[in-house]
């Protein structure tokens, strides 16, 4: 599914882009990673790594972020979801600088 329009605008009034900005080296570290480890498996099979092909295996980093938690908590974000949607935004920023 991937990033859409409306958690883009969600994420922006709640403050992620700043987030995402003040640890933007770490948050596309975590990506490459992610990217990393989900492609030799997908291109060995003849497919394009995709973008939500990295959201599962970023999650888990995301969850235990202290950076993140940190936000989560000062803005009283709760919802398990704002780690997904975050997860999201960040490939969606970083998608072009990855291998």
């Amino acid at each position: 599914m991937g990033l859409t329009a409306t958690r883009a605008v969600r994420l922006e009034d709640a403050g992620f882009d700043g987030l995402f900005q003040s640890k933007k080296a770490l948050w596309k570290r975590l990506a490459k990673a992610a990217y990393e480890y989900v492609a030799p498996e997908i291109e060995a099979r003849g497919e394009s790594v995709r973008q939500d092909d990295l959201i599962r295996p970023l999650l888990p980093v995301l969850e235990i972020s202290p950076d993140l938690r940190a936000f989560l908590s000062e803005k009283s974000l709760k919802q398990k979801y704002w780690y997904e949607w975050f997860g999201e935004w960040i490939v969606d920023r970083v998608w072009a600088e990855l291998p």
